[in-house]
């Protein structure tokens, strides 16, 4: 059990990294994040102005990659991109908002 824990505590540190470099990496070249991750709707975690946009895709788990891509592209199609910098987007099926 003792590994397990060490390993998994291993793991934790290698994704945080990893995470703030995607972040980072984001900011620097004005992109705006799309995941699944409901932390960065969390603005004490990730305030506005540590990234340039989120979109958070609230999509049930078993979703495939090609039922994803559609409900992005359908969010996509209906916002004006200019409405996402510097905000918080939270895409549900046939529905979204926009935090500030």
């Amino acid at each position: 059990m003792l590994v397990c824990l060490i390993l998994a505590k291993k793991y934790l540190k290698i994704m945080v990294k990893a995470l703030k470099e995607i972040v980072q990496y984001a900011l620097k070249n004005k992109a705006v994040l799309v995941t699944k991750d409901l932390d960065f709707g969390n603005t004490l975690i990730y305030p506005v102005e540590s990234h340039f946009g989120v979109i958070i895709l609230r999509v049930p788990f078993y979703f495939t990659v090609k039922q994803i891509n559609n409900v992005l592209r359908e969010f996509l199609s209906s916002v004006n991109i200019e409405e996402l910098k510097n905000a918080v987007a939270i895409v549900e099926l046939g529905r979204y908002r926009i935090r500030r």
